[in-house]
């Protein structure tokens, strides 16, 4: 709209505010810059103008057509047509809960690796680090005695034996596995190693500690030495 200096006063022009005194009947600047330069300056900046709102425009609709939802935590973010994570974080989180439980071969837990760890035995380093201590003292203890050793994973023998005490044929509760609890489930030897047992899979078994105590260094039935047979009597001692 033109300006006016005042009432009954000639208008202003929109560029430089100086009274206009031309007059072009057929022209987008008539009555509103009192030049043709001005009339361009004022075309320069409508078009000016346009252009960023039509640039504000393009570029809402571009932010509203890259949005996206995180599968993972439900965040809104930009990002292009194909991203499905708002963060890395969300990434790996999603792709470890995509990846089957692992089942802790040391305290039995099941348990979600890590993004990145290739570890899928043991749920800890603390586990870890028990179980072999454990393989490499069982190792330690059978050539102490001179026996044929073998590493043995308890946990795949006790899963073997179905988690069953070999003695009183009863369960041995895999949740009591570490503990002192008398029917937790342990390692035992079928002829002891103080007998010329071995340490081998063919001659370990799950039993319940309480069992395990009370058998000691006994052999088997069928031994073809009958002063160390022993025999369960669910009480503890020699046949």
């Amino acid at each position: 709209m033109a300006q006016f200096a005042s009432a009954g006063a000639a208008p202003l022009c929109q560029i430089c505010s100086q009274p206009i005194t031309r007059r072009i009947r057929k022209s987008r600047d008539s009555g509103r810059c009192c030049s043709r330069a001005c009339g361009f300056e004022m075309m320069r900046r409508e078009r000016s103008a346009s252009r960023a709102a039509r640039l504000a425009r393009l570029a809402e609709v571009r932010k509203a057509k890259r949005q996206r939802q995180c599968i993972e935590c439900g965040g809104v973010f930009e990002a292009r047509a194909s991203a499905k994570f708002c963060s890395y974080h969300c990434s790996a989180s999603s792709k470890a809960v995509r990846k089957a439980e692992c089942t802790c071969q040391e305290c039995g837990s099941t348990f979600l690796p890590a993004y990145g760890d290739k570890r899928r035995n043991f749920c800890s380093e603390f586990c870890a680090n028990r179980h072999f201590k454990r393989v490499a003292k069982g190792l330690s203890r059978a050539k102490a005695y001179g026996a044929q050793a073998e590493p043995i994973n308890p946990i795949a023998v006790m899963e073997r034996d179905g988690w069953t005490c070999h003695i009183c044929g009863e369960e041995a509760p895999r949740e009591l596995r570490g503990t002192m609890h008398w029917n937790a489930p342990e390692l035992d030897h079928i002829i002891p190693l103080s007998a010329g047992g071995s340490h081998t899979y063919d001659n370990v078994a799950c039993a319940h500690r309480s069992c395990n105590l009370e058998k000691g260094d006994a052999l088997p039935l069928g031994w073809t030495d009958p002063q160390r047979l022993w025999v369960h009597r669910g009480s503890g001692g020699l046949a």
